[in-house]
């Protein structure tokens, strides 16, 4: 489907290509942990808990909560990643879908080719339910950069790091 990254296999379990010294946000307030190099840079942006981009600026790690009225069912939240991926330039057919767990904890996965800044992005969502909360992950690298695969592989790590405390 037009060239559409796969992000996670059966274990979701990813290793960079290359060792990168990794840094660990935990949010306190939202409950979660994630990794990302720690040679990324903060990008400032209010509607989201955070947000780092590659040194290049050609990959990228985001978290977006949203408190919920009340929990979505699954076909409502595949109908918001994938309204979100067509905003982003992605064909809805062109979009790939599944469920997986990492860490104990089941997300929606969708992952698209999008227009990102003029060039082609791949653009992975993971999306789940928690404590009246939506949490989405989001990552992306662009296609066809001297440091693909190495930034898929970090955006792929980060995403695979994503842990909740329990409550």
């Amino acid at each position: 489907a037009l060239g559409v990254l796969a992000l996670v296999g059966a274990s979701w379990s990813h290793a960079p290509a290359q060792a990168a010294a990794l840094k660990t946000h935990h949010s306190a307030t939202y409950g979660y942990s994630i990794s990302y190099p720690t040679n990324w840079k903060n990008v400032k942006n209010a509607s989201e808990d955070l947000n780092r981009e590659s040194p290049d600026g050609n990959a990228f790690l985001a978290v977006a909560i949203t408190v919920l009225p009340r929990p979505l069912t699954p076909t409502q939240l595949k109908k918001l990643v994938i309204d979100e991926l067509v905003k982003l330039g992605a064909s809805p057919k062109a979009v790939v879908a599944s469920t997986g767990t990492i860490h104990g904890v089941t997300f929606y996965d969708e992952a698209a080719i999008v227009k990102g800044s003029g060039a082609k992005l791949a653009d992975v969502f993971l999306v789940t339910q928690r404590h009246g909360r939506l949490y989405i992950f989001n990552g992306g690298w662009a296609l066809g950069a001297a440091q693909t695969k190495l930034e898929q592989a970090q955006v792929n790590a980060g995403l695979g790091s994503i842990t909740f405390t329990k409550k």
